[in-house]
């Protein structure tokens, strides 16, 4: 197959969220990549727009990008052939036992990434905004960035609005705020490192919902890194971009010049044989620290106080600084750097050490045995947590909407939604245009898709009557929260007939507009069941005491979390809920993080929303 006259096709080399990449054979015997990008999508327009902005750049780290052509309608891009991939190297390394990538050899790959990602910034004003292992490619030794569908362009102030999705795993909080800062690569290139030298990534997230969550709010877990880098990485993932090194090449310059000592030594514990702690071992907080500090999540400085960085040396190409594995020395600039103390790890109750609060509490317990003298549970879970989690939701979607909601004919959905906040009103108006409906805001924040039947004139030039109608009141996230919330409006006056077509359109509307604000990725997690159950919230403090139960009333439920309403705040943001009415496990409470909780008008109470596994 030819899809460009002269190129064959041999195998296909990989698919990446905008299209397929194959191997092909060039005119002249040359073997080139070519990535086919469907037309009518949105990567289409994403990957035509990047082109035009880096299409006359040339730099020798830059994956060089030759022809660009439409055919039928589909975009195709010849490019250079990669050896492979930085993730293929990582692979390689850790198949004959090492963690990751030796330290020598990826600082060397970074100098390059860093030395092509600050080019694009400082002379184009253009950030990667894709900088991945899988998009850092491997030619003849040497690192070159590729796939340049994301590319936008930056400013120092990160003011300009950005448009296109990304890649949750990799993606620093501003981009998914919609902002582009010049310093947003480095972030990225931060994760890429501590990835590829350990084998571990710093958020713990297995879904995009919570690797979104963890980007925004969360504490990266440094522990795998020697403790001479664990400064450095920390700086450059500042939440704030302010906070980060002025370019991707200070960055890695820092990680060059703290050599690892005696104590930290070149051999990084492989996760394979020395284990880390499991976050499912219960959220555990420091004795005696406040809500929220996690004992194997230690909090790093997020600034360096070191002298300040003598001015890089850009005139040249940093290729005569590049340090390969075949034991060429790396680079030194001679500043004094500090080392890092161990982070510190509760130990087991000693003459001078308190114990641990939590030591005796497990996932699943035994409702009476909360306020049961120490020890209170006895052995393993009572339940695995999946089971009773599975128990519950089963009896949720039974159950289903309350009697309330049937009568008032609502119907609402709730889901996370890693798109970017200025991207979403586009999303909602393709519903409105799909569905024929009137679009507005009624405040901000807040888009009202409405609909209205009237009924025609009885004579000519009379008066047109409005005979029934629905609307659809979407309330988009408020960082930091990525939560999207669609109410579904029928009057209680609506005619029987209009109702039920009403009722089956509005079901349509609502998953037309989850469709649209959540990538597919998203669209797999476990949906909500709606079931108004009685739930009883008993709080735990950071001294490991079970306050007295909350009565309250479940909203929601799914596997991963869980939504109900209390008569006042819990008062802490760990709980153990148990749920009397859901007869396999009655007697058991399970323990759930919270995740937020908002007060309801008129003293109705208090919505709080958590999720049952603390690594989830």
């Amino acid at each position: 197959m030819e899809p460009l006259a002269g190129y064959r096709l041999i195998s296909p080399l990989g698919r990446g969220g905008f299209g397929e990449v194959w191997k092909c054979e060039a005119p002249g015997g040359l073997f080139k990549a070519v990535k086919f990008v469907p037309g009518g999508s949105d990567g289409f327009r994403q990957e035509r727009q990047a082109f035009e902005q880096i299409k006359s750049i040339r730099h020798p780290f830059l994956l060089t990008l030759e022809r660009v052509e439409v055919v039928e309608s589909d975009l195709v891009m010849v490019m250079e052939l990669a050896d492979g991939q930085l993730q293929d190297r990582m692979k390689e390394c850790r198949a004959s036992g090492a963690p990751g990538i030796p330290r020598k050899e990826l600082l060397g790959y970074m100098l390059e990434a860093a030395e092509a990602l600050d080019m694009i910034g400082a002379k184009f004003g253009l950030q990667h905004l894709d900088v991945k292992p899988a998009n850092i490619f491997l030619v003849s030794g040497h690192a070159k960035v590729g796939d340049y569908g994301l590319v936008r362009r930056a400013s120092r102030g990160g003011e300009k609005a950005m448009e296109g999705g990304f890649t949750p795993k990799y993606t620093p909080p501003e981009v998914m705020l919609g902002k582009v800062d010049i310093r947003s690569d480095q972030y990225s290139l931060a994760l890429v490192y501590a990835e590829m030298l350990t084998g571990e990534f710093p958020y713990p997230g297995t879904n995009a919902n919570q690797l979104m969550m963890q980007h925004m709010r969360g504490v990266p877990d440094l522990t795998a890194l020697p403790g001479c880098d664990r400064v450095a990485v920390a700086k450059a993932l500042s939440k704030d971009p302010a906070g980060r090194f002025n370019s991707c090449l200070r960055f890695v310059s820092e990680l060059i010049n703290t050599v690892p000592t005696a104590t930290d030594s070149e051999t990084i514990p492989n996760p394979a044989v020395t284990p880390r702690p499991r976050a499912a071992e219960l959220d555990r907080t420091l004795p005696n620290g406040p809500p929220g500090t996690r004992v194997f999540r230690p909090t790093l400085p997020t600034t360096t106080p070191t002298a300040p960085l003598p001015p890089l040396q850009t005139t040249k190409s940093s290729a005569a600084l590049l340090v390969r594995a075949q034991d060429r020395a790396l680079p030194a600039v001679p500043v004094p750097h500090p080392t890092v103390p161990a982070s510190p790890v509760p130990q087991p109750a000693t003459a001078t050490g308190p114990a641990d609060p939590f030591a005796d509490l497990t996932l699943v317990m035994p409702a009476a045995r909360l306020h049961a003298p120490r020890p209170r549970a006895i052995g393993p879970d009572e339940l695995p947590i999946s089971e009773f989690v599975a128990a519950v939701v089963k009896v949720a979607a039974e159950c289903g909407p309350t009697a309330a909601a049937n009568r008032s004919a609502g119907e609402q959905v709730r889901f996370l939604s890693t798109i970017p906040l200025n991207m979403m009103p586009h999303k909602v108006a393709v519903v409105a245009e799909r569905w024929k409906l009137n679009s507005s805001k009624p405040e901000p924040g807040k888009i009202l898709l409405k609909r209205e039947y009237k009924e025609p004139p009885l004579r000519p030039g009379g008066p047109v009557y409005t005979r029934a109608g629905y609307e659809v009141l979407i309330e988009l996230p408020t960082p930091p929260s990525g939560e999207v919330v669609a109410t579904a409006r029928l009057p209680n006056t609506a005619d029987p007939t209009f109702a039920r077509v009403a009722r089956t359109e509005l079901q349509e509307i609502l998953e037309h507009v989850r469709t649209q604000l959540q990538t597919v990725q998203e669209r797999r997690q476990h949906p909500r069941h709606r079931c108004d159950l009685p739930v009883l919230a008993f709080p735990l403090f950071t001294d490991g005491q079970v306050g007295k139960a909350l009565h309250g009333r479940l909203a929601d439920v799914s596997l991963g979390g869980v939504r109900f309403v209390l008569p006042a705040e819990p008062g802490s943001d760990r709980l153990f809920l148990q749920f009397p009415d859901v007869p396999a496990v009655q007697r058991l409470a399970v323990y759930v993080r919270v995740l937020r909780t908002q007060t309801l008008p008129a003293g109705a109470g208090v919505v709080t929303v958590g999720r049952f596994r603390p690594d989830a």
